[in-house]
């Protein structure tokens, strides 16, 4: 037997009893049959004494389902293939090339001599130059010293001769008042300026107003007076230079006050 034909086996009591009880009640209704009405009547209950008796239940085939048709699944989509990142590729190492190895000259042992000698002569001449240029820069420092020892000493022996000559110039000036007459006009805020001119030996050789007071017998009484000393035999002893330079020609500014009048 056939899986079917065991299937509508199966189904053919439950279909044979439903077609009875429908075709009774189908007689039923056909011919009116109504039941017989009786009166109601209350019944009293009654106890009825009731068993439980087990039925061994006999086993109902189950049905079995009807397969059904399979119905045919749309294929997935296939998902998007990724896109394959490529890693990049390295650098390649650049590979430098070997500098080329020159061939070693072959030696020149003669001229490697003559430049040696030449070397030798250049730094033996620079050398030259360099204690030439030292030996010129001591003798400047030596020049610059003893110049400025020079200068040093004059200043010093200026210095000393002014010393020297403001000492005789006291001496000449006792001397001019010495000599000198007070005119009756003369008073202590008049000042006359002369010139005096002298030899080596001390003598007077001329008088000059270079500035007068405003009186000229005040005037004429100083240049009397430096007259009269005639000579200053003291300036003799001054060194010729100091003499030449301080009384060859000098200026007396002539004062009463200065000779206490």
């Amino acid at each position: 037997m056939t899986k079917m034909q065991r299937a509508l086996q199966s189904y053919i009591i439950p279909v044979l009893v439903t077609l009875l009880l429908h075709g009774g009640l189908l007689w039923l209704l056909m011919s009116n049959w109504q039941p017989e009405k009786k009166p109601f009547t209350p019944k009293t209950p009654q106890f009825v004494q009731a068993k439980l008796v087990k039925i061994k239940a006999q086993p109902v085939a189950k049905p079995k389902p009807v397969a059904k048709p399979k119905v045919a699944e749309k294929p997935k989509p296939k998902p998007k293939p990724k896109p394959v990142v490529k890693p990049k590729p390295k650098p390649k190492p650049v590979v430098k090339p070997k500098p080329k190895v020159k061939p070693k000259p072959k030696i020149d042992h003669k001229a490697e001599e003559k430049a040696k000698q030449e070397a030798e002569e250049r730094k033996a001449k620079a050398e030259e130059e360099q204690r030439k240029r030292e030996q010129l820069e001591r003798e400047r420092r030596e020049q610059a010293l003893l110049a400025a020892v020079a200068e040093e000493d004059r200043l010093a022996q200026e210095a000393s001769d002014q010393e020297l000559a403001a000492s005789y110039m006291s001496i000449i000036q006792e001397r001019v008042e010495s000599n000198w007459s007070r005119p009756p006009s003369a008073r202590n805020d008049m000042e006359v300026l002369l010139i005096i001119t002298l030899v080596p030996t001390g003598e007077v050789v001329s008088v000059e107003i270079e500035r007068s007071s405003g009186s000229a017998v005040f005037d004429q009484s100083a240049v009397k007076a430096v007259r009269k000393a005639e000579r200053f035999p003291e300036l003799q002893e001054l060194p010729p230079a100091v003499f030449e330079r301080n009384y060859r020609n000098f200026h007396l500014l002539f004062r009463p006050e200065d000779l206490r009048l």
